[in-house]
């Protein structure tokens, strides 16, 4: 059907002209990524409304879940202060509004380039979680790297898109040798995780990185922690301009009051964990390389490509 997408931007915005992109979840589907005009043509500037047209199958997408707003501009000085979205269904004369009050950029901790805000129903709130990405880098010889990392978190009930893990909360030097960083991203909630994909763009073999495994907890007081292993490198052999892992969840673990992991066992176990004998990353460069399973709520686009 044809809606009407109307985003008011900040007066404390600051000068922005990228590409934005709004994507609509459902509980059945999503929208996949939608551009909202055009780089270069004024758009987004402090204290102004834009209005844009765009369509959507209601009986595709369900019961809106969220939505997802974001722009594919990396450079740290990169900044959109955004107040809020209004998505009108023309045909039904119905409105939604989604309140942003957020500043898009990579600049700051705690900040993001692209935001997921819960559709408000008279009954139901889907809740925000701060998911804790924890990132272990192994420990062989040339392992680290400093390159731009991103990761995407698939669960049940979808996933977080491309986020990049710029400001850990040790607030040193990331992905070094033998070392863990630990990340948090917010995102409407995603159900059980199943899998995630990792990468970078660097094209030179200095770029290489050793990853040895992710783990991600649902929220910064959680003490279930999702653990995805890896044990392999991370190089563009192809240059193809990314290099990506895909990673399954292997098993989940408990944290006891000393912050030593424990591996859940019993019936927990068995309906956590996945097979054993099931393949836990596959390589973005492999032309066989598949998804997981539960894929009916992605994104054909998930993995979109940052031009640097």
């Amino acid at each position: 059907g044809d809606f009407k997408v109307t985003v008011v931007t900040s007066g404390e915005s600051k000068g922005f002209d990228d590409q934005v992109y709004l994507t609509v979840f459902g509980d059945a589907g999503n929208s996949g990524q939608l551009p909202l005009g055009e780089p270069g043509t004024g758009l987004f500037q402090a204290g102004t409304t834009d209005i844009f047209p765009i369509k959507l199958e209601l009986e595709e997408l369900g019961e809106t879940r969220k939505i997802r707003l974001e722009h594919s501009d990396v450079k740290p000085g990169a900044a959109w202060a955004v107040d809020k979205i209004i998505l009108e269904d023309l045909f039904r004369d119905d409105s939604m509004e989604f309140p942003v009050n957020k500043n898009l950029t990579l600049a700051d901790p705690g900040s993001d380039i692209s935001v997921e805000i819960p559709a408000h129903h008279k009954n139901h709130v889907w809740p925000v979680n701060q998911y804790v990405i924890e990132v272990e880098t192994g420990d062989e010889e040339g392992a680290e790297t400093s390159e731009v990392i991103h990761v995407n978190l698939f669960g049940t009930l979808g996933d977080s898109g491309k986020r990049y893990l710029i400001h850990n909360t040790e607030k040193r030097s990331k992905f070094q040798r033998g070392q863990t960083d630990t990340f948090i991203i917010e995102a409407v909630d995603l159900g059980r995780l199943e899998a995630l994909i990792v990468g970078h763009h660097g094209h030179s073999p200095s770029s290489a990185w050793f990853l040895e495994k992710v783990s991600v907890k649902e929220s910064v007081t959680d003490t279930t922690k999702y653990i995805f292993p890896c044990g392999s490198w991370l190089l563009d052999d192809n240059d193809l301009g990314v290099a990506e892992l895909e990673l399954y969840m292997d098993r989940v673990e408990k944290e006891d009051q000393n912050n030593n992991a424990d591996e859940t066992d019993g019936a927990n176990t068995e309906e956590l964990n996945t097979q054993n004998d099931q393949s836990n990353k596959l390589t973005k460069n492999n032309d066989d390389n598949k998804s997981p399973d539960n894929t009916e709520h992605r994104n054909s686009d998930e993995i979109d490509r940052v031009e640097t």
